[in-house]
């Protein structure tokens, strides 16, 4: 007979939530996983990670899995990012030397001359070793939770690599527009959240992002190892929607599914994703939120081979602060190629309306790298759909101390008519708006 009663309750199925419910059943709770399919963190977030984001999944994997076979790093591919400002398209590899030289050339307002005429006389492994160190130690400084000072650890201990990135700083803090275009595309690119107003961390959170290798998640693969593994220690999961939420005296206190099980009952209830109207209670949201569609089409031409296999973000300078600010692409091996697009949710706004001006959009910026393109052939076969990855807009915001703060509830708690629920946690995307996926492993599974 099924159990209806559980210490923790997590709804909606991804890798984190699966680690995480590994973490809680060592530490002696009774957890059930829901796969509701309407609760995602957005494969976007999950399925494009940096350096910072392997090492930490790493260190939780071996650290909560009874089986040691478990290797994150054995899930990942290295990819390419591309980013497309105007008329440059900025390519970023796997070596930090080569990132920083790839912006000395595309933007050299980035660095001074003198820097740029250096380039030739540092030697590249051994740069790239120092970003390693750098990283190294930003991981084992997070990993102590009375750490609080962020700024202290994400300066690196080694003087010619923190001159380097503080040049690179100095220019994404000016107020050029090209900065700003840029600025904004890393912030779409690894964090939920993007404004024109950042901290030094989140500067240097996205310098590290920018830096370092950038790896595609076998999801499939993952998430069945790693079922496996939360299985074997007296894990529960079950796919179901859930059909009623039974919230009295600001407390929720059991959900109602539309399966054979019924009415479940837990004294912690964990949300991954993101919340839609449709539920009795909402996630507080002061600013824009932008919600996303996925087109997908077959896609063959003469150039295809110069971006398969790598991300590619565009973001024209004329597209920022409008509703559709930023999309990007991902072409396969096999020619099929997903485009994720962006625009702003406002109230009655609905995918749909927007599947057209999407379509449309891509096509005229693709035309620009892929020149010969049919528009009519184009439109005729593009696919379209709403898609599960959000990010929050917060313009002219003065800059607070909450997002300097590694560990933070910020974020934490969703509310019916203006108070916060008991027993309910919001461990949705939007928790790692400020610094990222980085940010949001160690609030969540730490």
């Amino acid at each position: 007979m099924f159990d209806k009663n559980f210490d923790h309750i997590l709804i909606g199925a991804s890798y984190i939530s699966i680690l995480k419910g590994i973490g809680e059943i060592k530490k002696g709770k009774k957890v059930l996983i829901i796969d509701d399919e309407r609760f995602s963190l957005g494969d976007h977030w999950l399925l494009n990670i940096g350096d910072l984001e392997k090492r930490l999944l790493n260190f939780y994997c071996k650290s909560f899995c009874l089986d040691k076979s478990i290797n994150f790093e054995s899930y990942l591919s290295k990819t390419n990012t591309m980013l497309y400002l105007n008329d440059k398209m900025i390519e970023l590899s796997s070596s930090p030397f080569a990132n920083i030289k790839e912006f000395a050339r595309k933007i050299p307002e980035c660095f001074s001359s003198e820097f740029i005429n250096s380039l030739s006389t540092i030697d590249s492994e051994e740069f790239d070793a120092e970003i390693d160190s750098y990283f190294n130690r930003i991981i084992d400084l997070s990993l102590v939770r009375s750490n609080t000072n962020l700024s202290a650890f994400f300066n690196p201990e080694n003087k010619e690599i923190e001159k380097v990135l503080s040049t690179f700083l100095s220019y994404l803090d000016s107020d050029s527009l090209k900065n700003k275009q840029l600025q904004y595309i890393l912030q779409v690119l690894f964090q939920t959240f993007f404004s024109n107003k950042i901290s030094e961390v989140e500067s240097r959170y996205l310098l590290c992002s920018t830096l370092g290798s950038r790896y595609q998640v076998d999801k499939q693969a993952l998430m069945d190892q790693l079922l496996f593994e939360y299985k074997s220690i007296g894990g529960k999961i079950l796919k179901s929607r859930i059909n009623d939420w039974e919230i009295y005296k600001d407390q929720l206190h059991y959900i109602l599914l539309d399966s054979y099980e019924g009415v479940l009952q837990a004294d912690k209830f964990s949300l991954y994703g993101h919340l839609s109207a449709e539920l009795p209670f909402n996630y507080p949201i002061e600013q824009v939120l932008y919600k996303s569609i996925k087109l997908n089409t077959h896609f063959e031409h003469d150039f295809s081979s110069l971006f398969k296999n790598k991300r590619i973000v565009f973001s024209e300078s004329d597209k920022i602060g409008t509703d559709f600010p930023h999309f990007e692409i991902y072409l396969d091996d096999s020619d099929e190629l997903e485009i994720l697009f962006s625009y702003a949710d406002y109230e009655g706004t609905k995918p749909k309306f927007y599947f057209e001006k999407a379509s449309s959009d891509v096509y005229k910026c693709l035309n620009n790298i892929f020149p010969g393109l049919n528009e009519k052939d184009w439109m005729s076969h593009i696919n379209a759909r709403a898609a599960k990855n959000i990010w929050l807009e917060n313009i002219n915001t003065k800059v607070n101390t909450q997002r300097a703060s590694l560990y933070t509830e910020l974020g934490t708690y969703c509310e019916k008519v203006g108070k916060k629920l008991k027993s309910l946690v919001y461990d949705g995307p939007l928790r790692g708006r400020f610094i990222g996926l980085y940010g949001y492993i160690l609030n969540v599974l730490g």
